[in-house]
């Protein structure tokens, strides 16, 4: 493959450690990569601002791409620049048949993430997080009502469905699978990330290099889980974590160390630097 110019890198099991820290040797491996004029971006399922915020904890300034593809953050302007986010008519769609479930959930939009209701989720460790909403102008709400909202102006980047019970996980699978317009992914076991049709990590990723003239064959992506999987097969190179499951590793052309070993770092290592 070319030389990489472009590293794109999930962060949840990937990136961060289980503490959900930067480790000193990944940080170090990544400024190295960029010293040498390589691109290193982040590409999560999370919302933009907090990858911009993990990566500012760890001293490096770098792209975003968040909400599995839907948004990407410009470091230089502090700012979301460019998001897809899901078609209004769609978005109510999805909103309906999850009212209808009466189950827990989020939306992401570009500067507000809403919940469905108060609940326990990953994401409640930084709801109304300061540095978040001060430094980044990111707002958080509760209010169903501001989900409506949302989708109904088209704002909506993601629909986040947080860990079911086994019953009511399939059924909504199946009735997800009946709404057009929509692409459904995972990052963990029995829960759902809703984005448009067609907006994916990878189309993400295929989006920054674009903006930077760089060929995905001149890309290395490094992830860990399902919705990983777009960008691990379409990089000219595609990095699976030694902790992924078996079948993401059989997506990739090579499987690094796990994320409490530093596996980021030693695939810029071996790879890049």
């Amino acid at each position: 493959m070319p030389d990489v110019r472009l590293i794109a890198s999930d962060m949840d099991g990937t990136l961060l450690n289980k503490e959900l820290k930067i480790a000193s040797r990944n940080a170090a491996a990544i400024k190295a990569a960029q010293q040498k004029g390589v691109i290193f971006a982040v590409c999560s399922g999370r919302f933009s601002q907090f990858g911009a915020m993990k990566m500012h904890e760890a001293g490096i300034g770098c792209p975003v791409i968040g909400a599995n593809g839907a948004s990407i953050w410009d470091d230089n302007e502090k700012k979301i620049t460019d998001a897809f986010p899901i078609p209004a008519e769609t978005a109510l769609t999805v909103n309906a048949l999850l009212q209808e479930y009466g189950i827990y959930y989020c939306v992401f939009a570009p500067g507000l993430i809403t919940a469905s209701r108060e609940g326990t989720t990953h994401l409640k460790t930084f709801w109304n997080h300061p540095v978040l909403t001060e430094n980044y102008g990111l707002g958080f709400s509760s209010d169903v009502k501001d989900i409506a909202k949302t989708a109904a102006e088209g704002n909506a980047l993601k629909f986040y469905v947080g860990r079911l019970p086994d019953d009511i996980y399939g059924k909504l699978a199946c009735d997800l699978e009946k709404i057009e317009g929509i692409y459904v992914t995972t990052s963990g076991r029995n829960c759902f990330e809703i984005m448009g049709e067609g907006v994916n990590k990878c189309s993400g990723v295929e989006r920054l290099a674009a903006m930077h003239g760089i060929q995905m064959d001149e890309v290395m992506t490094l992830g860990d889980y399902f919705n990983d999987v777009p960008m691990l097969q379409a990089a000219g190179l595609g990095v699976a974590m030694g902790n992924a499951p078996e079948d993401v590793k059989a997506c990739a052309d090579y499987v690094t160390d796990t994320n409490e070993n530093d596996g980021v770092a030693k695939a810029i290592e071996k790879f890049v630097l």
